[in-house]
């Protein structure tokens, strides 16, 4: 399991970092090992949590995965991609 958990995290990372990033664009965001709060007016691209949970009060552009935890998503807050779960 641990070992899916890091195979998963390496392949998100180096997808993340392939893409490009214009001064417009809202930021990526990363936790290791942390649980995270996307705030009401926070506005944020990609979202990857690895071993915390993840609170969307917020927006979130782009995609969401969350690997061995948990997501919360709020009344008003928004997502616009795809979200997986793993573990």
């Amino acid at each position: 399991m641990r070992r899916s958990l890091i195979t998963a995290s390496i392949f998100l990372a180096m997808c993340l970092a392939a893409s490009t990033v214009s001064a417009e664009e809202a930021p990526d965001v990363i936790k290791l090992k942390k649980d995270l709060v996307i705030a009401k007016k926070m506005v944020v691209k990609d979202v990857i949590v690895v071993d915390g949970n993840l609170t969307v009060l917020g927006r979130v552009e782009g995609d969401i995965v969350v690997v061995g935890g948990t997501i919360t998503l709020k009344p008003g807050s928004y997502t616009g991609g795809s979200i997986s779960v793993v573990g």
